[in-house]
């Protein structure tokens, strides 16, 4: 049994999949008609609604199909098809398909194949072909005559699961809570902020760049500033601290001897910034 399964819908594949483990029965699920192997035969299609395009309808007319199944949550038939699987179905329903176009194949099988006692001459073998194609065979599908008049599968009565059936439906929903994906928590702005940061380390140092982290740039700076400082206040030219000192005093003492006038010719034309410190008297 060949059958060809035209879906995408992971819940519809799952059943199928459930109900096809039989080694006589082959299973080809495509998503696109261009997928299917040219020429290969198939005793049965089932097509889901959501797959049903036009291109698959232009190759079910240039296609031999045994039987074809529309599967539909919309009850009624739909052109082209001999039997409408109604959504949401039960593995029974598929099986109870499989097994009467099963049935209906190996009844045709030994049609054709039963054996002839005497052999007919040439004249009698076309009397005989010709009474068996105005026979009409009974089938539990309707012939390619009737195809217009479609049918619907629905029960008629309410369906008690079995026990097979449960163990199946059991296996299907542990199917799909293996299958789901987890659900991502929604982290705090730091943890996302700080990801990131990593990811981009690790992509840095993936293209040969050295990292520093931030606090040892810190330091760096802070070090720097202070070596200035301490520069700064160190700079005593070429001269030694205590001849620095030194000088500045002898320099003091010779100002202050000088008379106003000489101070008075030695600063004309400078800038100079005097500054005053105030000390309270007791």
């Amino acid at each position: 049994m060949k059958i060809l399964l035209i879906n995408f819908n992971p819940v519809v594949s799952r059943l199928f999949a459930l109900c096809t483990r039989d080694a006589h029965i082959e299973l080809d699920e495509v998503e696109e008609v261009s997928d299917v192997e040219r020429g290969k035969h198939y005793d049965l299609l089932f097509v889901d609604d959501a797959s049903y395009v036009e291109s698959v309808k232009e190759f079910m007319e240039s296609r031999s199909i045994g039987k074809k199944v529309f599967i539909s949550y919309e009850p009624g038939s739909v052109s082209g098809f001999n039997l409408t699987l109604k959504k949401p179905f039960l593995p029974s329903q598929i099986l109870n398909i499989i097994e009467n176009a099963t049935v209906a194949e190996e009844v045709k099988e030994e049609e054709e194949e039963a054996p002839v006692i005497f052999p007919l001459d040439e004249e009698e073998k076309n009397i005989e072909e010709s009474k068996e194609d105005s026979e009409v065979t009974p089938s539990i599908f309707p012939l390619a005559a009737e195809e217009t008049e479609e049918e619907e599968i629905v029960p008629e009565n309410p369906h008690i699961l079995d026990s097979r059936e449960i163990e199946k439906i059991k296996d299907l929903l542990d199917m799909e809570e293996n299958e789901i994906l987890p659900v991502e928590e929604e982290l705090p702005e730091e943890v996302v902020e700080q990801r990131k940061v990593e990811a981009i380390t690790a992509q840095l140092i993936a293209d040969g760049l050295e990292i520093v982290e931030e606090e040892e740039i810190v330091k760096t700076i802070q070090a720097g500033k202070k070596s200035k400082k301490k520069k700064k206040k160190e700079d005593t030219g070429p001269f030694s601290k205590e001849e620095f000192d030194a000088i500045q005093k002898a320099f003091r003492e010779a100002l202050f001897s000088l008379k106003p006038k000489k101070i008075k010719k030695l600063l004309k034309g400078k800038k100079v910034e005097l500054k005053l410190k105030l000390k309270d008297q007791d």
